[in-house]
């Protein structure tokens, strides 16, 4: 890549930029390519290229990559979606026929690792398979249902029937929200970042969880929902812990936009709702 003119992304070291007379970027996962280019001359120069080097198949226009559909629009926007991932996974767990919900949980249940009333799973296979396939939507396309899944994944040791039929509302909620994905656009819009935080919200070890997403071109670009590896003692606190989680995300996506010839020349704003964190 370096001898083609390719320099490597120092915050992500599976993209490689080229910025001769325009932009080039190619993002390798494994064996797969995703190749960018400002022009169709630049982009068959950049195919000849590598097809000199390396033995490669040539895909055509992106539309799907490692289970996420890409519609490129005429308007200029991206969509992102995991509709035909979801689809294969209600078929695999046999809920293709289960109804839809509104809301990936249940807001009047609250799940333990050990009620003392519900049965542990003879075989917890079934549900450790099901919160993986779920945890690929959640961090691919799917930020709506990255609480839900997270919660779920902390019963993975040892699950029970309330377990199971929580993870199977989060699939029946991805039926009813088969065509949400997330749409890029062409605009100015500039990287923020909005942070929050629960307290003491698991009953078993009180720890609280954090959550932050940050928006670019219009759409979510990085979320996360985790558990915090310690106990607050405070809501500020709490909010606070999950503050610092954001910084440290915005600071990694700063330098890959710089990376990527994308400089963000003002800072980043970080949304936070608790006044005492602010403070």
């Amino acid at each position: 890549m370096k001898d083609l003119g390719f320099k490597q992304s120092e915050a992500d070291p599976c993209v490689f930029i080229q910025t001769n007379n325009s932009k080039t970027f190619v993002a390798v996962y494994v064996d797969d390519l995703i190749l960018i280019a400002e022009t169709d001359a630049e982009m068959i120069e950049v195919k000849e290229n590598l097809s000199a080097r390396f033995r490669m198949k040539d895909m055509g226009k992106l539309h799907y990559c490692l289970g996420i559909g890409v519609e490129q629009k005429e308007n200029g926007s991206v969509l992102l979606n995991q509709k035909q991932y979801v689809l294969n996974m209600l078929v695999k767990y046999g809920l293709e026929d289960a109804n839809p919900v509104q809301t990936p949980g249940d807001t009047n249940a609250r799940l333990v690792g050990d009620d003392g009333i519900s049965k542990p799973l003879d075989d917890p296979r079934k549900y450790q398979s099901m919160i993986g396939s779920l945890l690929y939507a959640a961090m691919g396309t799917r930020p709506d249902i990255a609480y839900a899944v997270g919660v779920l994944g902390k019963y993975n040791s040892c699950p029970n029937v309330l377990h199971l039929t929580a993870a199977k509302r989060v699939m029946r909620y991805l039926k009813g929200t088969l065509n949400w994905g997330l749409e890029y656009q062409c605009n100015e819009e500039r990287l923020i970042g909005f942070s929050d935080a629960d307290f003491a919200g698991d009953e078993g070890d009180r720890h609280s969880t954090t959550g932050n997403v940050f928006l670019l071109a219009g759409t979510a670009v990085s979320w996360m929902s985790k558990k915090q590896g310690i106990v607050a003692l405070s809501t500020a606190e709490a909010e606070y812990v999950a503050l610092s989680s954001a910084t440290q995300e915005a600071m990694w996506l700063r330098r890959l936009l710089t990376d990527l010839q994308s400089n963000e020349p003002e800072p980043t704003v970080l949304m936070e709702d608790n006044q005492s964190a602010i403070a």
